[in-house]
């Protein structure tokens, strides 16, 4: 048979046990996301909140990939605006093209008709020339906005978002589910900064999508050549056209 006075001891020990747990249990706080309690919680100063060893390294995952996604899809807005300006250069170049295949057809006519075509060939080549200018001029500058606003980005960008996520996330991994407060905020810094990038490219690609077609400059004419040294003063014309057309 067992000892009364044993038996009284374990009660008494048991009973002391479990109120030293009540005891800690009523100090330990709880999570506002798991919602366990814990002794020790980490404030997150992204979500202004307080959390768990384990949730909070579970969050730091969630923003490396935000991180990674953002850095993303700024290349590809990148990579967009950069084919854009590329395209503007090339219409550019067909303006250009077109506007000499023009010369040479108005030099070629003009020679054959001699004096009483000279002044008129010169009106019209001078309107060329300032048709020309006219139509180059909107999609030069909107070229150089987009180089100038693309460079200012690129360089942010390159500066602000260089850290790859395999040095973030090692970074994090290296002391187990407890996360330095330094390598946390420097991880809430680069989610911060690769989306304020991304805004920028995003804007960016916006402006790029306003860039219109231009229209091109061409020579033309269709009376017969014979038929025009009555009327040469008002001979052909320099006409400005949609590109597709």
């Amino acid at each position: 048979m067992s000892d009364p006075d044993d038996e009284q001891h374990e009660e008494e020990e048991r009973k002391e046990t479990k109120e030293k747990k009540s005891a800690q249990d009523a100090v330990k706080k709880k999570c506002d996301v798991c919602g366990k309690k814990f002794r020790e919680l980490n404030y997150c100063v992204h979500c202004a909140i307080s959390v768990c060893g384990g949730c909070r390294s579970s969050h730091c995952e969630e923003l490396i990939e935000e991180y990674e996604e953002a850095r993303q899809q700024a290349y590809s807005l990148r990579k967009k605006v950069n084919r854009k300006i590329v395209e503007v250069q090339a219409n550019l170049d067909e303006i250009t093209r077109s506007y000499n295949d023009s010369e040479s057809k108005i030099l070629k006519v003009f020679e054959e008709l001699e004096e009483e075509l000279r002044q008129r060939k010169k009106d019209l080549i001078g309107d060329l020339r300032r048709k020309k200018a006219q139509q180059s001029l909107p999609l030069q500058n909107d070229k150089k906005a987009l180089e100038k606003e693309l460079g200012s980005v690129v360089r942010k960008f390159e500066n602000n978002c260089n850290v790859s996520v395999s040095a973030l996330r090692a970074g994090l991994n290296s002391g187990g589910k407890h996360v330095d407060d330094s390598k946390f905020a420097n991880l809430c810094s680069c989610n911060y900064k690769s989306k304020e990038c991304l805004t920028q490219f995003e804007q960016i690609s916006d402006q790029s999508d306003q860039v219109n077609q231009p229209n091109l400059v061409r020579f033309k004419h269709e009376d017969d050549l014979d038929a025009l040294k009555s009327s040469i003063a008002a001979f052909a014309e320099i006409e400005v056209y949609p590109k597709n057309k």
